[in-house]
């Protein structure tokens, strides 16, 4: 049990000593380390040494806390003095061949400035072989802080054997590990739950499908950050009609669901939805809802509208009959009311393709139950006016392709234009008429039948690595008139042997 010992008076004094004087520099900086009292190689190993880590300016006692991780070894106290942070065992340090200590990027000075990088410093034995290394690197998330767990490669997913955090480059390190098969794992801020962290926070697996230390000394990586893959759940169910309700999910958002033929008053409806996140289709949770007879009376009406693919659509809260006496759809043209072409997209959407401005009429809307909305409803439609832009064109070609489909990200820095292409099978893409600018370039994977737009940061259960990336190393300017040509993009981890993608 570590106990954690404060000094009041020291406290005190080092919040005096970082005031700065009236007029003086803003102190922006965290602290930095300059001095550790023992060297890896001296022999710490069962005794009851004090390890004393001084830095360059004072730090804030209360940023230390759960600051401090000691691996394997929980029995050891800590005291912030100063500029010192100062550790002691309990009794002895253990007679183990490593011992590592890691002080987080959180332990900030008096300012709140934090660290720029985790200090980790190992001792070890010098005859031990446990003197590998894994280099790595966020590459889209580089100014953000990210903790990054390392486990055994198929063992239990949920027993961290080493823990960082990255620079304020977006570099992490492991050092002194045993030959072995890793994955490492970069969550957003810190570790919690790992399994809770991974539906609610910005994370990334390896793309490989595992690091090998057996025959190297050393290996590098590169982690592309996404999304939380969120699976939503069935809270309650809402019954309009005897044929149709609204499940109510646990994001607060409401989807209908249609009451099989031939449910009779007291039957259990057993309700479950097929969803889909941002790259992957899954079903619900089955929920249970009593039927009832509810007699609807109450006409349909319009709940929303808006454009979809260059297409108009009217969206209304119950599913719409589609007798002969269907709607009829009309807008003023020259003060002329005309008939509007309209299709129906579902049961609740009626979509409508002309480019037409102006207010949208529309007559005879009746529900399953033949209620009709007796009033003309009305929706206003805007056309959609896009300019004619003078762009430019980019042709290029990925290399090292392991498997297909490869998708060809292009985003602007300045907008949030994105645009997305699939690659040819010689691995050739071309973007033509794209808006001036700069814009940066990377290529995924798609595995399975995730979303073309959506990058796969892995799962965790079952446990799947990312899908493999590359990137162009700096944005590149798209000019009016002119062909952005041999652009060359390589995907990572080429030489890898095949896995099972399923």
């Amino acid at each position: 049990m570590k106990n954690y010992l404060i000094i009041l008076a020291l406290i005190l004094y080092g919040c005096a000593a970082q005031m700065a004087p009236n007029g003086g520099p803003l102190d922006q900086t965290g602290p930095s380390l300059v001095d550790v009292s023992h060297r890896p190689s001296y022999n710490i190993f069962n005794s009851d040494e004090k390890i004393v880590f001084t830095f360059d300016e004072f730090i804030d006692p209360l940023s230390v806390v759960n600051s401090i991780k000691v691996f394997n070894f929980d029995n050891y106290t800590y005291q912030v003095r100063g500029k010192k942070i100062i550790l002691k065992p309990d009794s002895k340090w253990p007679r183990y061949s490593k011992i590592k200590i890691k002080l987080l990027r959180n332990i900030s000075d008096y300012n709140g400035n934090i660290m720029s990088q985790t200090i980790q410093y190992t001792f070890f034995d010098s005859n031990s072989q446990n003197n590998k290394k894994i280099l790595g690197k966020i590459i889209n998330e580089e100014n953000n802080l990210y903790a990054v767990a390392l486990m055994y490669h198929k063992d239990s997913l949920d027993r961290i054997i080493d823990l960082t955090e990255t620079d304020i480059n977006g570099n992490f390190k492991f050092d002194h590990l045993a030959p072995s098969k890793y994955v490492a794992i970069a969550v957003f801020d810190s570790f919690q739950n790992l399994e809770d962290d991974l539906k609610i926070k910005k994370y990334g697996f390896i793309s490989q499908e595992f690091l090998d230390l057996n025959n190297l000394d050393s290996v590098y990586t590169e982690i592309k950050i996404a999304d939380p893959l969120v699976r939503l759940s069935i809270k309650s169910f809402r019954q309009i009609n005897n044929k149709f309700g609204y499940a109510l999910l646990d994001n607060g958002l409401e989807k209908p669901y249609f009451i099989p033929e031939n449910t009779e008053f007291g039957d259990s409806v057993y309700i479950s939805l097929n969803l889909s996140n941002r790259i992957e289709k899954y079903n619900t949770n089955q929920f249970v809802h009593y039927y009832q007879d509810v007699i609807d009376t109450i006409p349909p009406k319009i709940v929303d509208s808006k454009y979809n693919e260059n297409e108009f659509k009217i969206i209304f809260d119950e599913p719409i009959s589609k007798l002969d006496k269907t709607p009829i759809v009309y807008n003023y043209i020259d003060s002329i009311l005309q008939k509007i072409d309209y299709s129906f997209e579902d049961s609740f959407t009626i979509s409508i393709k002309d480019d037409i401005d102006g207010d949208i009429y529309i007559y005879n809307v009746f529900d399953n139950f033949l209620n009709q909305n007796k009033d003309t409803l009305k929706v206003y439609k805007q056309k959609i006016n896009i300019e004619d832009t003078v762009g430019g064109n980019i042709f290029g070609k990925v290399k090292n392709i392991y498997q297909y489909p490869i998708v060809v990200h292009v985003k602007s820095e300045t907008s949030n234009l994105s645009y997305y292409q699939f690659v040819d099978s010689l691995g050739n893409f071309s973007f033509i008429n794209i808006a001036p600018g700069f814009y940066s370039f990377d290529i995924f994977e798609i595995i399975g039948d995730y979303a073309p737009d959506q990058y796969f940061n892995g799962s965790w259960n079952p446990y799947k690595n990312a899908a493999r990336f590359g990137y162009y190393h700096k944005p590149l300017e798209v000019r009016s008139h002119w062909d952005l040509k041999d652009l060359i993009i390589e995907m990572k981890w080429k030489n890898e042997p095949k896995k099972n993608l399923q």
